[in-house]
């Protein structure tokens, strides 16, 4: 059904000032709207629906991706205005995503979304397999799965030759599986699988990506751009001095927390076990003043929550990735060479504990390792401990 594109912007302009919205946010919006207004004018289109909303989208911004910061936020605000009319609610997360994958892959990746869950895999994996794919289908230089050949698979190879050996190697893990499904449902020979390289990798052929206390206290006090600079600082803290992961931190509640123990207690996504760590005073403090001064008042008790409207519990680790990331450019801690994410501060927290002092199975019940060899890991970087273990140079002479 053809709906009135100005009645559609108003009601999703009531949407985000009920929520919330900043102004400024909701002008960037509405430039989107004219945006799109001004194209369906130029098209000659009198009502709009989901066709209408596919073609804008897949010619004008993803022509245009490459523009300006706001033109590559567009696709989400265009999408808002139907969801808004039939839902209620923003569209979400999967149904954004369908519009990254070029139509001629749609329903393929479709049909291999269904797969992987037909396998059993647990959400977090299908969902890292699914962004593989999306990229794999924007990335390899053909339009549908029929042109897929030995040379669109060289092209995405050179694609992800700049990632970490463990990353290329799961990438061209899942580029196999997805063409091997492919080749399954007669979509693309069998051949094309075939070309896809082998390249061994293990986790723990590289040296973690480790700070020095000193370069973490540097970033722990530097949020010059941050929009929620408490939140961000008591995430961090969970992950470089309790060596929470990223995911932990993502779904700690409030119920986890006793604050007159000062203790954090969480069952571990990884592992499936209970850890109960207990928050130093700085830690301690930290989440205490996040969740008085600067946690919204939102449905749920989850402790992290967005830092934007529509205010609700994080739902992606690649925000702590970009805080990370952002807070150590801003603190002008050297990090080339290295991870700079989340897990580094981990990392950090096993460094700076096993550089202390601090006995293996103490830091490996604090990581919450299944066994204190995962912990050993740690040693290829500690430098000092390995020195009067190094083997002298025998002469050539």
């Amino acid at each position: 059904m053809m709906r009135d594109l100005d009645a559609l912007a108003s009601q999703a302009r009531g949407y985000l000032v009920d929520k919330g919205y900043a102004r400024s946010t909701i002008a960037h919006y509405e430039a989107a709207w004219k945006r799109l207004m001004s194209w369906c004018e130029d098209e000659g289109i009198g009502g709009y629906d989901h066709d209408v909303e596919r073609r804008f989208i897949e010619e004008v911004v993803m022509a245009n991706a490459d523009a300006t910061r706001y033109f590559r936020l567009d696709k989400s605000r265009v999408l808002l205005l139907l969801s808004i009319d039939e839902t209620g609610e923003p569209p979400d997360r999967e149904a954004r995503r369908r519009f990254v994958v070029p139509a001629g892959f749609d329903a393929a990746y479709m049909a291999y979304a269904a797969e992987l869950e037909e396998r059993g895999l647990r959400a977090s994996t299908r969902e890292g397999y699914l962004c593989t794919a999306r990229n794999f289908c924007e990335g390899c230089g053909a339009t549908r799965p029929e042109q897929l050949d030995a040379r669109s698979i060289g092209v995405f190879a050179e694609a992800v030759s700049h990632c970490a050996p463990q990353t290329r190697s799961a990438k061209l893990y899942v580029a196999r599986d997805f063409t091997r499904f492919l080749a399954r449902v007669g979509a693309c020979g069998p051949e094309v699988a075939a070309a896809v390289p082998h390249i061994p990798g293990h986790k723990h052929s590289t040296v973690p990506s480790a700070y020095s206390t000193a370069e973490v206290s540097t970033m722990l006090e530097s949020f010059p751009r941050s929009l929620r600079p408490r939140r961000d600082r008591a995430m961090m803290l969970l992950a470089s001095v309790l060596g929470m992961r990223a995911g932990d931190i993502k779904a700690l509640r409030l119920s986890d927390i006793d604050w007159r123990a000062k203790t954090v207690s969480f069952v571990q996504r990884k592992t499936q076990v209970t850890n109960t760590l207990h928050m130093p005073e700085e830690v301690w403090l930290a989440v205490a003043d996040y969740i008085r001064c600067e946690r919204p008042d939102v449905d749920g008790d989850r402790v992290f929550v967005t830092a934007c409207a529509p205010y609700h519990a994080i739902d992606s680790s690649h925000t702590f990735h970009r805080t990370v990331t952002r807070a150590f450019a801003d603190a002008g801690v050297e990090t080339a060479g290295k991870h700079h994410g989340m897990h580094s501060l981990r990392h950090s927290a096993a460094s700076n504990m096993l550089s202390g002092g601090t006995p293996y199975p103490t830091i490996s019940s604090v990581l919450g390792h299944s066994s204190a060899n995962v912990t050993k890991r740690y040693l290829s970087i500690d430098v000092e401990s390995l020195r009067p273990l190094a083997l002298e140079v025998p002469s050539c002479l």
